[in-house]
């Protein structure tokens, strides 16, 4: 175990009995994470991702002397962020059809391409992972940009550890070919079932 592990157990457990500056230091240490996590499910909505945090650390502070220890305190709080996010989408029947890609900010003129470039194989990726089935763009997410380890995906989203690599595994080639064919130009941003990965 981690000492940052053994510190998150101690600060849960502060935090059942009563601390509230216990929560306030997991708020800090989980917020980027789980914000970053419940908003790109929601189309890059911040306001309804915000919202749903808040209502993971509320769960924390009601349930965390229920932690059992069996699991990393991060994952478990992201499974409660995983499953708030299942009940706000259904409760709301969104779907993930944000198109919204932020403009780039001023640069230097030298940099404007690269900033262009950056932006437009972002748009790409973020394409292509809307395209993905739930189960294996939830699992790509928590890999690549949460950092977390198979075991803790499983943990996350309640399913065995050999799923999720099976999940990743056919996520990852379905996004290279996606990528491929968007960069290509064989489909465009502008084709929402165009680029679909499909094998070829």
């Amino acid at each position: 175990m981690t000492d940052s592990v053994a510190e998150e157990q101690a600060l849960l457990q502060a935090v059942a009995d009563g601390d509230q500056r216990a929560l306030q230091t997991l708020y800090r240490r989980w917020q980027p994470r789980l914000q970053y996590y419940v908003q790109s499910r929601l189309g890059g909505d911040a306001a309804a991702a915000q919202d749903v945090v808040h209502e993971v650390m509320l769960d924390v502070w009601r349930q965390a002397g229920r932690f059992e220890g069996r699991s990393k305190p991060l994952t478990w709080a992201m499974s409660m962020a995983h499953n708030k996010l299942v009940d706000y989408l259904r409760k709301w029947s969104r779907e993930d059809s944000h198109d919204n890609v932020p403009e780039p900010e001023d640069h230097e003129e030298g940099d404007t391409a690269a900033a262009i470039q950056g932006s437009q194989e972002a748009a790409y990726l973020h394409h292509c992972i809307r395209q993905l089935p739930d189960g294996q763009r939830d699992a790509i997410q928590l890999a690549f940009f949460d950092d977390m380890a198979y075991p803790d995906i499983a943990e996350v989203i309640d399913c065995p550890l050999g799923t999720v690599k099976t999940r990743i595994f056919h996520a990852r080639a379905q996004l290279k070919r996606c990528l491929s064919a968007l960069m290509k130009g064989l489909c465009s941003l502008d084709e929402p079932d165009g680029c679909s990965p499909r094998p070829s």
